[in-house]
């Protein structure tokens, strides 16, 4: 019998899965379709439905879903972005809850590529807000830790639930909310 390394079987469990599914599609709310929207939740949220729903007799040692620093901070012409992420940051919020490891991992734009990285304007506006870029090496090892999680290093009550991956240069970020002295005892 030919087996595809890739088939999961008896002999091939899967234990954990990532998921990173994105797509960008950004408008003002009036400016916002339904084709939009669907189109921006279906690799987020309809990808890992169906992902789920193909893992019901596999139970998972983790699985860790790849969200963005836009679920957290929304940003310009996002809210069909920041909405499909917050449902993956649910997501991993209820899986916990349930006794099963998963995490899910708000991203910023990566330097040198990516979906947000590529485009000037929203280098900028993160610049002026005081949110910097992941860079490739920080983020491989941030990425290099979620593996390991997978491997079943990690129980539900030691994995964080959800996580911002994007380094901030706080004196410049607190400046960009309306009322930074709210947010100094974070810092």
């Amino acid at each position: 019998k030919d087996e595809s390394p890739f088939l999961v079987s008896e002999s091939r469990p899967l234990h954990g899965f990532i998921h990173a599914g994105g797509v960008l599609q950004d408008a003002t709310v009036p400016n916002m379709t339904l084709a939009s929207c669907r189109a921006v939740f279906a690799p987020k949220i309809t990808g890992l439905s169906n992902i789920e729903a193909g893992l019901v007799s596999a139970p998972m040692s983790a699985s860790v879903l790849f969200s963005s620093i836009a679920s957290h901070l929304g940003g310009p012409g996002q809210a069909n972005y920041t909405a499909a992420n917050s449902g993956l940051d649910a997501t991993a919020i209820m899986h916990q809850a349930q006794g099963s490891p998963a995490s899910s991992a708000q991203w910023g734009a990566w330097a040198g590529g990516g979906m947000a990285a590529q485009d000037a304007g929203t280098r900028r506006r993160a610049e002026r807000s005081g949110i910097g870029m992941v860079v490739p090496e920080a983020g491989l090892g941030v990425m290099a830790n979620m593996l390991g999680m997978m491997k079943g290093a990690c129980t539900s009550h030691q994995l964080l639930q959800v996580g911002i991956v994007t380094p901030f240069v706080w004196e410049t970020a607190l400046k960009a909310f309306p009322n930074p002295g709210i947010y100094n005892e974070f810092v």
